[in-house]
């Protein structure tokens, strides 16, 4: 294999643990024990490298490399992963720097002069810490504390720890328990430890409101009685007498002594718009005390600043200490950091806020925090920062684990419509800036900026994106061909927040809605108290919108760039976020099998069908709609696919194919000119397209490859012939806007995906990739709401193709086996309904409601389906 370079920035002083997935090009890597990571000298780097996804002939296509650099001073270092047999005098193997030993009583984990022992008999969701044998901290001196409303101490229980993996650099423990807030109501409060190199603890706090939404009406807002509401959520840390600590309130600032009470405050973001309503709370109010953050001594303020970065020490008089911090401090307020002579509250949710915090039905929300421990007189090293890993771009490119990934021709004639995306004044970071899209629920969200296109006075306009058209995958693709830390910053923020907030973790709904992704709020419409769960009551009231429910919806799936995401970051809490969203969009689209269920479909749309073939009119034979929902269904289901090699899904998605559209559609029949609510079909283009390359990865040039095929080539035709830019029909559409223009970029991509798969008729699906490509470029180019986050995001998303197009290059060679076999002779079977297939699809699906039925789960269904 070709070596892959590895660039490492946010270096601290003294050990650096970092991680990174790696891509690798087919059958180049048939074994991770082969590899190994050199430094610029080509000494051996201490690494731990294991695979997380093969390609179809075994050989790794990914795999998630952890390994440890000691710097003598802050900066940036390049590696070199290779195969390690290529250096013959250097050990091949990993150096052992965490060892794990587990007993039926505790799990013992040592790090260099550190040791944790986890307490597996469910006294402490904490370790006990040894440094050289002597006890830093004891398990029963560090609690979770939570608050009630009432001003009373809730009860919170220890379920159960357990190791939940480890290798030669890293082990994971997960310590798990419940929070009684009143008789009946429950949270669940789960801590996820990780042991590094160094004797550094990274800690990961969670509170998870399991219930549901009552959402009454199909309204979602702040106030619901599904959600749980307390005061004060913190860690307590009892300290022993010979214990001092101080306080670092931003990395320019000195250490203060805290030898009397001392409370630092981050009240809000410091953000120029620190009191937005984006912060309001279920009554419509903004509780946000003051700009920034206060440091008081007993009660005095010492010091106020705008953004706290603070780091914690305790130093005991055996000449060890610890640091603490706590991850994005001031960006997701409030927070607080207390110290009262022996204790320390770490508060995640501050009192000191002075109302109280809402946790809606099925929202959590996951704080990090890092321990490091250290010789005394080493306490300045503190990190500013974590290590981030930045893989060559040749190195994505090559491995072709990106579709239409070219890091040499980058520069396309739409790229230059991306600067904004970064520019200070109206790019991604600038629009959390006008937002003030911060604090605890809003951090790493995306401002919905177009909707405000309506907006009228000079108040703030809330509107938020949830990921719509798949934002990470838009920033990983371009962190992954610029190394811009950014885009990674950006990546991993809205990644962070989507799987905390905007996913709906709950199975106490109805399945349509269990682990859902909810939709971005309501277009052009103030978010108001709906807080990212699209439709407000008070939008309704305010302006009597025909849009009067909410939730999750299949047109708002995007699990792509969550798929990504846990591919270059290891983070296995995205591949389950991506594998719990496959599940609740095949429960959406497929149904729950409810004989209820199927008496409402066909009383409202059955009977109305069958009476239109009975009277000859043209009712398409398909199950699914061609609409945005199935695109992201077969999206999603291919992205559970790349994750975990069943099978099943990849069935599933080939079944949905070719019951959405098929080779010998009538696609005048289609009514494809009522744009606003036709313009989806080409979603289900393209990720029929992923399809059929995720097939020709694998070498499966099979039936069902050949179905899919001809069905995008037939549609690729059509539309070369008889469409034209959206804008060309803007008597059509209800807002002509640029956001149009836009989505003609989808074009590109489809053209030159028929142009790589069609054996005839290739210079026409070329010129037309080419047409819509230059006409985006030049029609944005001047455009005043370019910067948009629609528009932007819309390119992020379709970004690839128009890298390819200027060097014309021959059809895939897998396609090659189609000619030599007798797919080529295949007759289709014609798109319209009769009364006897219409009947007999009828049929069939009364019987398999039928065979399952189960009166539990028909009074299940309709009791939430009366609360929508």
């Amino acid at each position: 294999m070709n070596p892959i370079l590895l660039n490492l920035d946010n270096l601290h002083v003294g050990i650096n643990f970092a991680r990174a997935g790696i891509p690798f090009v087919k059958g180049a890597v048939l074994s991770c024990e082969s590899l190994a990571i050199f430094d610029s000298h080509n000494q051996l780097v201490s690494s731990s490298i294991k695979p997380t996804a093969f390609w179809s002939d075994g050989s790794v296509k990914w795999c998630l490399a952890k390994f440890v650099v000691t710097a003598s001073k802050a900066g940036s270092v390049e590696l070199k992963l290779t195969s390690g047999s290529e250096f013959d005098d250097a050990p091949h193997f990993p150096t052992l720097l965490i060892s794990v030993q587990e007993t039926t009583a505790d799990i013992q984990i040592t790090s260099g002069e550190a040791e944790f022992v986890f307490d597996k008999t469910g006294t402490s969701f904490f370790p006990t810490v040894k440094v050289v044998g002597k006890t830093i901290w004891f398990a029963e001196n560090i609690q979770p504390r939570l608050t009630a409303v009432d001003g009373s101490d809730c009860l919170i229980e220890i379920d159960k720890m357990y190791l939940s993996g480890h290798d030669d650099l890293s082990c994971d423990c997960v310590s798990e328990g419940t929070v009684t807030v009143k008789d009946g109501v429950d949270l669940n409060i789960r801590f996820r430890f990780e042991v590094t190199p160094g004797a550094q603890l990274r800690c990961r706090c969670e509170i998870h409101n399991p219930a549901r939404a009552v959402h009454s009406g199909g309204i979602w807002d702040l106030g619901d009685t599904g959600s749980i509401l307390f005061k004060d959520h913190s860690l307590e840390f009892t300290l022993k007498e010979t214990d001092r600590s101080a306080l670092k309130v931003e990395p320019q600032q000195p250490w203060v002594s805290a030898d009397k009470p001392l409370s630092l405050f981050q009240a809000s973001s410091g953000g120029q718009n620190w009191d937005s309503p984006v912060h309001v709370n279920a009554e419509n109010k903004v509780c946000n005390k003051f700009r920034g953050y206060k440091l008081s001594f007993v009660d005095e303020v010492e010091h106020e600043g705008l953004r706290a970065t603070p780091a914690l020490s305790v130093s005991s008089e055996e000449d060890f200490a610890y640091t603490v911090q706590l991850r994005d401090f001031w960006q997701n307020f409030p927070k607080s950091i207390d110290v009262d002579n022996s204790l320390i509250h770490l508060r995640l949710f501050p009192v000191h806020h002075g109302d109280h915090y809402e946790l809606q039905g099925g929202e959590r929300k996951n704080h990090e925090i890092f321990f490091r421990f250290l010789k005394a007189d080493s306490i300045n090293e503190v990190a500013d920062g974590q290590p981030l890993v930045r893989v060559s771009p040749e190195a994505y490119s090559e491995s072709g684990v990106f579709r239409y990934f070219d890091h040499e021709n980058a520069h396309v004639p739409t790229d230059h419509l991306l600067d904004v995306s970064l520019d200070d004044q109206r790019g991604f970071f600038a629009k959390r800036e006008q937002l003030d899209e911060y604090g605890w629920r809003n951090h790493g969200e995306v401002y919905a900026d177009h909707e405000s296109a309506f907006h009228e006075g000079e108040g703030i306009f809330v509107s938020h994106y949830n990921n719509q058209y798949d934002s990470i995958g838009g920033f990983a693709r371009q962190f992954a061909l610029s190394g811009d830390q950014r885009w990674h910053c950006l990546m991993d923020d809205l990644a962070q927040h989507v799987m905390d907030i905007d996913i709906y973790r709950t199975d106490r709904d109805r399945k349509a809605y269990n682990n859902g992704l909810f939709w971005h709020t309501d277009h052009y419409a103030s978010a108001c108290t709906a807080s990212h769960r699209s439709f407000s009551a008070l939008q309704i009231n305010d302006s009597n919108l025909p849009t009067t429910g909410g939730g999750p919806g299949p047109h708002h799936c995007y699990s792509n760039g969550l798929m990504y995401y846990y591919f270059m970051t290891g983070d296995e809490e995205a591949k389950s976020s991506v594998l719990a969203l496959g599940q609740w969009i095949q429960n959406y689209i497929e149904g729950e099998g409810t004989v209820i269920e199927a008496g409402i479909k066909l009383l409202r749309e059955d009977v109305k069908k069958f009476k239109n073939v009975c009277s000859r009119k043209k009712v398409f034979k398909y199950t699914y709609p061609m609409d945005r929902g199935t695109g992201n269904y077969i999206r999603t289901l291919l992205d559970c696919y790349e994750l975990s090699a069943e099978p099943k899904y990849l069935l599933t998605a080939e079944h949905v194919i070719q019951n959405t559209a098929g080779p010998a559609d009538d696609i005048d029949a289609r009514g494809f000119d009522d744009i606003d609510y036709t313009w989806f079909y080409i979603i289900v283009l393209q990720d029929i397209a992923r399809y059929l390359d995720l097939k020709r990865a694998m070498g499966s040039v099979d039936e069902s490859f050949h179905y899919a095929r001809e069905t995008l080539l037939h549609y690729a035709r059509w539309s070369a012939v008889n469409e034209q830019p959206y804008l060309s029909y803007s008597e059509r559409l209800s807002h002509p806007n640029a956001t149009w223009v836009a989505q003609d970029i989808r074009r590109t991509s489809l053209f030159y995906a028929a142009y790589k798969y069609a054996l005839e008729d290739r210079e026409i699906f070329l010129e037309k990739a080419k047409f819509y490509r230059d006409y985006v470029a030049t029609e944005l180019a001047d455009e005043e709401t370019l910067h948009y986050a629609r528009i932007q995001i819309l390119l992020l998303q379709n970004h690839g193709p128009s890298a390819q197009l200027e060097a014309e290059s021959p059809p895939y060679p897998e396609l090659s086996a189609i000619g030599n076999s007798d797919l080529q002779a295949k007759e289709w079977d014609d798109c319209f309904h009769t009364p006897v297939s219409f009947l007999k699809d009828m049929g069939k699906g009364g019987l398999k409601c039928l065979s399952g039925f189960s009166l539990r789960s028909e009074l299940q269904w309709f009791n939430t389906y009366r609360g929508r």
